[in-house]
C-alpha cells in the first residue's frame, strides 16, 4: 500500500487520515490455469488495485527528556480488483493494527 496522511497533533495524540492505492503482485493457479509466473526478468508482476483509506490514533508517552514510547491503533480498508489467469477477483480487505514504537527527540 502506498498511501499519503494527513495528520494532526493535540497535546501528547496524534490522528491521521490518509488515502492511498494498494499495490498487489498476485499469483494464482485456478482450475489448471496459472496467472503471474513469468519468466521476463522486466516482468516484476506488480498491479495498481484500488483505493486504501486509512484513520489512526497515537499516543506518545515521554520516558525522559530525548526518548518517548509511541502506541498507535490503526485501521485500513482497501478495494482491490486483482487480476487473475481468467479475469479479474474483486475484494475488500480491512485490516486493525496495533503498534508500539519508540521514539527520538533531537
Amino acid at each position: 500500500m502506498l498511501i499519503f496522511n494527513y495528520g494532526i497533533v493535540k497535546r501528547n495524540y496524534r490522528y491521521r487520515l490518509g488515502l492511498g492505492i494498494a499495490i498487489a503482485q498476485p499469483e494464482s493457479k485456478i482450475r489448471g490455469l496459472e496467472f503471474g509466473n513469468s519468466t521476463d526478468d522486466w516482468d516484476m508482476g506488480y498491479y495498481f488495485t484500488g483505493p486504501v483509506v486509512l484513520a489512526s490514533a497515537e499516543r506518545l508517552i515521554d520516558m525522559s527528556k530525548y526518548f518517548y514510547l509511541v502506541l498507535e491503533a490503526k485501521t485500513t480498508v482497501a478495494f482491490a480488483k486483482v487480476p487473475i489467469s481468467s479475469g479479474y477477483e474483486r475484494f475488500v480487505n480491512a485490516a486493525e493494527h496495533l503498534n508500539i514504537g519508540f521514539g527520538l527527540r533531537t
